[in-house]
């Protein structure tokens, strides 16, 4: 029921704007679309807040180029960690040996993670859609 009250207000709000647009002599080809206001939100179940917001704006290279470093950081640290585990911290028992190989599995799985997230927010840059 409040997402039907949010439909008809914004098509009564861009019916207006548009009937204003044409009355005042100016012409387009489709209206402009009217943001809600924070009531109509608040009853659809939608923060108010969100009416000001806007499209997301493009990424600052400086801040793109410090997460690529902050996330090329993090993965060597990892490789670097796990490669000092194995090569200089490994026992020499033979059950010793298993439980210590089975810990730094558990240590490496976060590395998986790590590769996965900073490929998929490589470039989080993207044109908004148009409304």
């Amino acid at each position: 029921m409040p997402r039907e009250n949010l439909r008809e207000d914004l098509r009564q709000r861009a019916e207006n704007a548009s009937a204003q647009g044409l009355s005042d002599g100016t012409t387009s080809a489709a209206p402009r679309p009217v943001p809600p206001d924070a009531t109509a939100l608040t009853r659809a179940g939608i923060a108010g807040w969100a009416a000001r917001l806007g499209p997301p704006g493009a990424e600052a290279p400086r801040s793109r180029r410090l997460a690529h470093v902050g996330g090329i950081a993090a993965i060597a640290a990892l490789v670097l960690y796990l490669t000092w585990r194995v090569l200089f911290t490994m026992p020499s028992g033979e059950w010793n040996l298993a439980i210590a190989w089975i810990l730094v599995t558990f240590e490496a799985l976060p590395l998986a993670g790590l590769i996965l997230k900073a490929w998929s927010v490589w470039n989080i840059d993207s044109h908004p859609p148009r409304p």
